[in-house]
């Protein structure tokens, strides 16, 4: 079994820690994940300005949640192309 890509986001919508898995599936090193918005991690907008305005929400109550559960999230690669999100 992979491990799965981990992202924290803070209630700004910001990435502050990715793991190894992370940087593997966007494609980026931990240092250039760390700061991007979780929007442009996101390849469609209207989805991903969705999860950075719920942040604020999630910070009041901080627990693990798989992001996007119930949503068809896809994310964007550095170079580019997009994933499809493996939430459970």
């Amino acid at each position: 079994m992979r491990p799965d890509a981990i992202v924290a986001v803070n209630r700004t919508g910001r990435i502050v820690q990715a793991n190894l898995q992370a940087e593997s599936m966007f494609g980026y090193n931990r240092d250039e994940l760390e700061g991007r918005s979780i929007r442009g991690a996101a390849a469609r907008a209207p989805r991903a300005t969705r999860i950075a305005s719920i942040a604020p929400v999630f910070s009041r109550e901080p627990r693990r949640r798989p992001m996007g559960a119930g949503l068809r999230l896809v994310g964007l690669r550095k170079e580019g192309t997009e994933f499809p999100s493996t939430s459970r």
